[in-house]
């Protein structure tokens, strides 16, 4: 137990509790950071310390006017490949990103630019999300609101307002499973729901505006004998991560032959895209 504490508010809107004469954030007793409200500041870690079991993330106020909890959380998955989601306390999951790409959080509006930089720290202790500011006449935050809608707001020095520079869920499509499983959403398109070329509606009754969760089934069933391959499909945001399993020392070349040898390997995918975009 630190001696002669004192309470600091510091720059980067952390509330810390320190020794007088220590300013390490190591020996921080307490911090604000660890605890957020409804929002993530630069800087501030969110997800879980998996030696402690200590979990950050920010929770929706109840109402604006109520600061007490509210029905929403978002939180950093713990999977193989991580991904955020926004969780209802009544239905469950309410949005998903895709998984971490290397660069990114795949499907996400999140995306780095020239205020911010993004980091996702995995290891055998931890596992979280943080940015850091690129610009010093730029602040940012990310607030997650009392219905469930994740803004990440920008202060510009001289300005009277925040402004929002992206929301999610941005549209329908990005509900979560809202077109079931082996379905696909295009929110440009009617109707938005399609199935993987292959597949047909498993319920055709219910495959409407208002109901697509059920999803789609085989046309023919999957004959693995006969060396069936895969199908391209880009521009989409990657399967959720509950089946995933992970391989960082295989080539996207070396999944595909190893899925091939697998009846219950439905999709391969690259889990680490650094090189690519470097590439490119």
């Amino acid at each position: 137990m630190l001696r002669n504490q004192v309470a600091q508010l510091l720059d980067s809107g952390n509330l810390v509790l320190r020794g007088n004469s220590s300013s390490s954030s190591e020996e921080y007793s307490w911090q604000s950071f660890n605890y957020p409200s409804d929002t993530q500041f630069a800087g501030m870690n969110i997800g879980r310390n998996l030696a402690t079991g200590l979990e950050s993330y920010p929770t929706s106020r109840r109402s604006a006017d109520d600061p007490s909890p509210g029905g929403y959380m978002f939180r950093l998955s713990n999977r193989e490949l991580p991904q955020w989601e926004i969780v209802s306390t009544d239905s469950g999951i309410k949005h998903r990103t895709g998984p971490w790409n290397g660069v990114q959080f795949g499907g996400a509006s999140m995306a780095p630019s020239s205020f911010s930089q993004l980091a996702l720290i995995y290891n055998a202790s931890e596992i979280y999300f943080v940015y850091e500011p690129l610009s010093n006449g730029v602040i940012t935050r990310v607030t997650l609101n009392p219905s469930g809608l994740v803004q990440r707001l920008m202060y510009m020095n001289g300005s009277a307002t925040w402004d929002t520079m992206y929301s999610a869920p941005n549209d329908i499509c990005d509900n979560y499973a809202e077109c079931g499983s082996n379905g696909f959403c295009r929110i440009n398109e009617a109707p938005i729901c399609k199935c993987l070329q292959g597949y047909t509606p498993k319920s055709p009754e219910e495959w409407d505006p208002v109901n697509r969760s059920s999803g789609c089934v085989r046309i023919l069933s999957l004959n693995c004998s006969k060396g069936e391959g895969f199908l391209k499909l880009s521009g989409v945001k990657l399967p959720d991560t509950i089946d995933l399993r992970l391989d960082k020392n295989m080539s996207l070349d070396e999944c595909k032959a190893k899925c091939l040898k697998n009846c219950s390997c439905a999709a391969y995918a690259n889990s680490d895209v650094k090189e690519e975009v470097v590439a490119a």
